[in-house]
């Protein structure tokens, strides 16, 4: 996962479970309380028995990753902070691996070290994580030329009742009535 923009998320950015490996470059966390976390272990039982979702947890790799505006409980934790329970293990340099030593709390995976291997790893080159949301806003979000399919602008009226924001009549027509110009998705038609 790479030159990703996550901003004011409030639960968590990026986490990984069941045994997963994710390898996380160049990435631009806003304001996000728990930016990366794995399941069952660092941010994920910080103060609890696990929030995210129970099941073993996945293993991080981490790089060049920029946080920004971070919430009084921003929370995320290294393998350089805490050894035992960490949310990502941290690396110097694209090509370092991370050791076999180096395994979750719950579930013991090791993380597969497949970004190194070009034999199944595919050929990018990631923009710096500063540089992230100027590219993201410039097309009004990733993938969408031409500034998306939809346009509204929420009246400021917008009413509030019992804390929930009510339906937009107009936004739900517009969307309703949305029909998709997607041709294919990962080679699937």
């Amino acid at each position: 996962m790479y030159n990703n923009y996550y901003q004011h998320c409030d639960v968590y950015g990026i986490c990984a479970t069941s045994g997963s490996n994710i390898f996380i470059e160049s990435n631009y966390f806003e304001a996000v309380k728990r930016p990366i976390m794995s399941s069952l272990q660092g941010t994920d039982i910080k103060g609890s028995k696990g929030t995210f979702s129970g099941e073993n947890g996945g293993m991080i790799k981490s790089y060049g990753n920029v946080f920004v505006d971070k919430p009084s409980d921003f929370s995320y934790i290294t393998y350089a902070d805490n050894p035992a329970s960490f949310d990502a293990y941290e690396v110097a340099k694209l090509s370092d691996q991370l050791p076999a030593s180096v395994k979750t709390l719950v579930g013991g995976t090791c993380y597969n070290n497949f970004d190194t291997n070009p034999d199944v790893m595919y050929s990018h080159t990631a923009d710096n994580a500063v540089d992230v949301p100027s590219i993201i806003e410039a097309f009004y979000g990733a993938g969408r030329l031409n500034h998306g399919d939809i346009h509204f602008d929420i009246p400021n009226e917008t009413v509030v009742t019992s804390g929930h924001q009510q339906p937009l009549p107009a936004l739900a027509n517009i969307l309703d009535s949305y029909e998709s110009g997607v041709v294919k998705v990962m080679g699937v038609e």
